[in-house]
């Protein structure tokens, strides 16, 4: 075992005077061109927070990255990808971010092996977005990196440099499996953006906020962020990218005893040691706390996650062999609140991270030097020293979400939210038919699209909407009717399954029109897909019930 080069005293003496040194954070770096102010700031908050940008109004930017889980996606536990393989509950499974169903440009869903019509899981976790700021390579693989930027749509130069999070934020509004669909484009985003009523699916959303956007359209809020009329895809960005730069968390216990404002936490002493000797090599925003004193410098390793032919990693943006398998070396500040872990989501929890390097990693090809040195020497005890000290690197405002964290309820999570409840019934193909309903009913819109898949291809689908649910279910061939049955119940749309890869691959989807009467707000619609299944008693299946609370 290396032996460790300060005492605890020592190590904590040093620190005082580094302290002395560095008494605040400076600014985060931001091009010049497009400077921080307070209104853009509200106007890039309000994006940021608004699913009305995906192009099924389903996700926000903020839907991946919630402040009380170190900003990272609280989802991530649960959304399994199957991994390179396409299989589900193989080794090479991992964790992401839920995003949109597979659609087309008219808001119709597409069948995509893995996941049918449901909502799609990124293959690599989603990176917090907090201090975010100082790190000049973004994504796990680096590829939104610190140069100029250029309009998305027109190609122009528009910043010189610094844009690393211009570059960066301009990706997820495009990406088919985040917030969007094959050919969306720039100018689709920003048409989305003018027609919106800002934050309209949002709730308690914070006073300096609601005060900004009350009773103005987009429009009018980038006139008033901008000084002169014009929505377009630059300026989107450019105010997201200035309210990111907001986000800095530097007041946990350790950055206010390097800041001289506080003692050092003596709980964290002894894993202060330990990380300096085991950790800081490569996670350099720790062990020299670079971000004190400008943008953090960036490290690319191949620890053995995984096999480098499931994802290449850095290699894929630099080409160089030498990249092969290498991913950011994460910003540790509030990792405790954060999890699953690693790019791909492999670890659970800090302790099966601390695991993992204590066996030098798992996969050997390309894997960095550093990773043999680790081999036995993260014991239990200087694991749960290096954790406590982790734990006090978490900024007590980012846990409470208290400004500059303060944000929206978004629809997603508030008490109007879609709910499917019931239980399905077992299908011919084995297993049972499920309803997707992810979409807001937003009055004035237009329509909502609600979809089934997993029934037997080339058979009937039924869409049954009533304005109540049954008190209880109602036993009809078999199945249960989870519908209420009242003199205003409809079959809404009747189809055709479509055909997929597989016995359960029948899907199908529908625009439900929605009224543009305000009046109808806070109104419930209950909805049920009924499918004929020539193989199970009585011919049907069913899938669950869904609610809409119609939102104004």
């Amino acid at each position: 075992m290396p032996s460790r080069p300060f005492s605890t005293p020592l190590m904590v003496m040093l620190l005082h005077v580094a302290a002395a040194a560095q008494a605040v954070w400076p600014a985060p770096p931001e091009p010049p061109g497009n400077p921080t102010t307070p209104t853009k700031v509200l106007l890039g908050k309000a994006l940021f927070w608004d699913e009305q940008l995906a192009s099924t109004n389903s996700v926000a930017c903020g839907t991946c990255h919630v402040f009380s889980h170190g900003g990272a996606d609280p989802r991530a536990p649960v959304a399994v990808h199957p991994g390179p393989d396409g299989v589900f509950g193989t080794s090479d499974d991992g964790r992401g971010s839920p995003g949109v169903p597979a659609s087309d440009r008219a808001g119709s869903y597409r069948w995509v092996e893995s996941f049918g019509i449901a909502p799609q899981i990124t293959a690599r976790t989603a990176p917090t977005v907090i201090n975010a700021a100082y790190q000049v390579a973004q994504f796990w693989d680096g590829r939104a990196e610190d140069k100029e930027f250029r309009d998305p749509v027109t190609g122009a130069l528009v910043l010189h440099s610094n844009a690393f999070l211009e570059n960066q934020i301009a990706e997820p509004p495009l990406s088919a499996i985040e917030m969007g669909h094959p050919g969306r484009d720039w100018q689709d985003v920003v048409t989305a953006i003018v027609a919106a009523p800002p934050l309209a699916l949002a709730s308690r959303v914070p006073a300096p906020l609601a005060a900004f956007v009350a009773g103005r359209t987009y429009p009018q809020l980038f006139d008033l962020a901008f000084g002169s009329p014009g929505v377009d895809a630059s300026r989107t960005v450019m105010a997201i990218a200035a309210y990111m730069r907001t986000l800095v968390a530097d007041e946990s216990p350790i950055d206010r005893f390097l800041q001289g404002r506080g003692p050092f936490p003596q709980r964290a002493s002894p894993g202060f040691v330990e990380f300096g000797v085991h950790c800081s090599q490569c996670h350099k925003d720790l062990s020299n706390f670079s971000v004190v004193s400008g943008p953090a410098s960036i490290d690319f390793r191949n620890i053995g996650v995984r096999p480098i032919v499931e994802d290449r990693g850095r290699f894929l943006v630099t080409g160089r062999l030498v990249d092969d398998g290498r991913f950011k070396s994460p910003d540790l500040r509030n990792v405790v609140l954060r999890g699953p872990f690693f790019h791909n989501g492999s670890a659970r929890t800090l302790n099966e991270v601390l695991q993992f390097y204590d066996r030098g990693g798992d996969f050997p090809a390309n894997r960095d030097p550093l990773m043999q040195q680790m081999q036995g020497q993260l014991p239990p005890a200087i694991r749960a020293a290096i954790i406590a000290f982790l734990g006090e690197l978490t900024d007590p405002r980012v846990v409470a979400e208290l400004p500059p964290f303060d944000r929206p309820r978004l629809f997603s999570e508030g008490v109007g939210r879609n709910v499917v409840f019931g239980q399905p019934s077992v299908g011919g193909v084995g297993s049972p038919p499920r309803v997707v309903a992810v979409e807001p009913p937003r009055l004035g819109r237009g329509f909502a699209t609600v979809a089934v898949d997993g029934g037997r291809p080339g058979e009937h689908a039924f869409l049954g909407l009533d304005i109540a649910a049954a008190a209880s279910p109602l036993q009809f061939g078999g199945i249960e009717v989870l519908l209420a049955l009242t003199p205003a119940a409809t079959v809404q749309y009747t189809g055709r399954l479509g055909r997929g890869v597989g016995p359960a691959s029948g899907h199908l989807s529908h625009r439900v029109g929605l009224p543009s009467d305000p009046s109808l707000a806070g109104v419930e619609l209950f909805g049920q897909w009924f499918l004929t299944d020539p193989v199970v008693p009585g011919g049907l299946t069913a899938t669950r019930a869904f609610r809409w609370r119609l939102l104004r």
